[in-house]
């Protein structure tokens, strides 16, 4: 028996989104993500080929375990700062006249969530909606492959109002799916 979406109460939030939000958001999701494995994949190969193509591969066993568990250490790392530089770039270059920064009011309405800020108004509908990820800190509504609403858990008086509204987000979210 699924969930009718109209005997969910309706919720609102008001939410103040920064510039550290957008980097902390972009390093929290893109772990979740394929394209971030794919094109770890692809950094992997890049620097891998780059080294093999100037230094003859090591024949001893212990070098290539030393050289396999170097290289993967130094490539996680340097794969971490490049998601983190380019996701500092990306928060530098948000503007609250687009309505990325600044106030905005996350509404959850019978027929999908709706967001106000200073620049624009949306309705995303339930079921067009990619996907809901919750921490414990916060809730990313997936709009499609690389956009994203944040609710930082900050937004609410407490632990139990940001449950409550993850909890009928979620709820609304699963609902639409199994309707769909």
């Amino acid at each position: 028996m699924s969930l009718d979406i109209a005997q969910i109460p309706q919720h609102s939030v008001d939410v103040s989104i920064g510039r550290w939000d957008i980097v902390w958001m972009n390093m929290a999701v893109a772990p979740k993500l394929r394209v971030t494995w794919f094109l770890f994949a692809v950094f992997c190969a890049l620097i891998l080929g780059s080294y093999l193509s100037i230094e003859p591969f090591p024949q001893d066993g212990v070098l290539v375990t030393a050289f396999v568990l170097a290289f993967a250490i130094l490539t996680s790392i340097g794969f971490v700062l490049f998601l983190f530089v380019s996701s500092l770039i990306g928060a530098m270059a948000a503007t609250g006249r687009a309505g990325v920064l600044g106030k905005h009011r996350y509404t959850l309405r019978e027929d999908g969530i709706f967001e106000a800020t200073d620049a624009n108004e949306s309705l995303h509908k339930w079921a067009g909606l990619h996907s809901v990820i919750r921490t414990r800190k916060w809730l990313f509504v997936r709009i499609n492959h690389y956009l994203f609403h944040m609710i930082p858990a900050r937004a609410f008086e407490g632990p139990a109002e940001f449950q409550d509204f993850a909890e009928a987000l979620e709820a609304r979210f699963e609902a639409a799916r199994a309707s769909a």
